[in-house]
């Protein structure tokens, strides 16, 4: 989304050091069809302090000397880049461990708005198991338990290397009856590595 301020003045909209930024993409812009430059300004709107990418492009092939600013709001991003730093502190702070894990898997939740994270350990041995050592379901830890493989989502991220369900899990992967048990609707997998 972006916000045309058409005919607003810069430092009614902006700090002095961000005019100068903005006054000098305008002056040096780029031609028509080039990425247009941009810079993360932030102004004040109702009340509230939002912060924005501004992007500059010449307004018309035949006024090249004419040039737009399109504000593309950046406050979301800027609190998911705050929770994401939140998380890699908190964890970094925790050490090792079974409660690294559970600090992850709780961090993940709040971060990615899931009620779900876990953490699971592959297990040596056919058939191919797992260990789960850190689950928050609903913002509860569940205690530690084994899945056997087969048929879950898990085993796909083992031959894929990455996994992304975006509804209806459950009916992809039928013999995961924990997905129906527990109203998953969305799955996200990874590995980790511990080297």
């Amino acid at each position: 989304a972006h916000t045309e301020l058409p005919g607003a003045r810069l430092d009614a909209l902006h700090p002095p050091e961000q005019v100068h930024q903005l006054e000098a993409i305008l002056k040096n812009g780029e031609a028509i069809g080039a990425a247009p430059p941009s810079i993360e300004v932030s102004f004040s709107r109702g009340g509230q302090i939002r912060f924005a990418d501004a992007l500059v492009t010449p307004t018309a092939q035949d006024h090249p000397e004419f040039r737009t600013i399109y504000y593309v709001d950046a406050s979301e991003r800027r609190a998911m880049e705050r929770k994401w730093r939140r998380l890699a502190e908190t964890i970094f702070q925790t050490g090792s461990g079974e409660d690294f894990f559970r600090t992850l898997v709780q961090g993940l939740c709040d971060v990615l708005s899931v009620d779900m994270a876990a953490v699971a350990l592959l297990l040596p041995g056919e058939p191919a198991r797992a260990r789960i050592v850190a689950m928050c379901d609903r913002d509860v830890f569940q205690d530690s338990f084994e899945i056997t493989m087969a048929g879950m989502p898990c085993a796909e991220v083992l031959r894929h290397r990455f996994l992304c369900v975006t509804n209806r899990v459950a009916r992809s992967f039928p013999a995961a009856k924990w997905l129906t048990s527990r109203e998953v609707e969305s799955y996200l997998g990874l590995p980790l590595f511990d080297q």
